[in-house]
């Protein structure tokens, strides 16, 4: 599974709990057919891939150390804007090509 299946699945999850608490919905995430499953994760990866659309991407609390190593651009006139491009590049949630 890639970062961002994981992510996507982590935020089904959540929505899912937030709708059993509200009442939408009765039956554990255990308990959900497959089906209904997917369409969690597919509602969830909706919204990530809108937030990217919208210039919004998940990234680690922590740098990882490839993001580290992206950002240490060895020259002078380096922006910070370039170091952040370098280490969001680097991230594990690096945005999803776009399906035609």
């Amino acid at each position: 599974m890639t970062p961002n299946e994981e992510l996507d699945l982590a935020r089904a999850i959540d929505v899912h709990e937030a709708a059993r608490h509200a009442g939408a919905v009765s039956e554990l995430w255990d308990e959900m057919t497959d089906s209904d499953k997917q369409v969690c994760i597919s509602i969830a990866r909706a919204v990530r891939l809108g937030d990217e659309e919208r210039g919004l991407r998940v990234v680690p609390v922590e740098a990882t150390e490839e993001m580290q190593v992206a950002g240490w651009i060895d020259k002078e006139d380096v922006s910070p804007a370039e170091i952040w491009t370098a280490m969001l590049a680097a991230s594990p949630f690096a945005p999803e090509e776009k399906q035609c």
